[in-house]
């Protein structure tokens, strides 16, 4: 009982010191660049820092490719926006973007799909 207890804490200490670490080195990627982006399972995702008059916080978006009944080339995007002043809160946004009818869709997104 007592290998195991040792064992349970050895593990949740690594943790703990991982995860400091992994979010010291996001939070200083942030304050020096103000903004992160990777792409990840054909979405693409965005971090990135406000500093404005009206409030003070952490945004994530997620944006994903899809085809409407028409046969256009969209793009569904979801915002988390987590401000911490002028007082804490959560909210989230989405919104679609699909390029006017007959328009191309290498012209609305300026790239080649994937």
């Amino acid at each position: 009982m007592r290998r195991r207890l040792e064992t349970a804490i050895s593990l949740f200490l690594a943790l703990a010191v991982v995860g400091v670490g992994c979010g010291t080195c996001l939070l200083g990627t942030l304050a020096a660049r103000g903004d992160l982006s990777w792409t990840m399972g054909g979405a693409q995702y965005r971090m990135w820092l406000i500093r404005e008059r009206e409030g003070v916080g952490l945004a994530l978006s997620q944006t994903t490719a899809y085809r409407d009944p028409e046969g256009r080339l969209c793009q569904r995007t979801a915002v988390w926006f987590w401000l911490w002043a002028p007082r804490m809160g959560l909210q989230r946004v989405n919104y679609e973007e699909c390029p006017p009818s007959g328009q191309s869709h290498h012209l609305w997104l300026g790239r080649t799909p994937t």
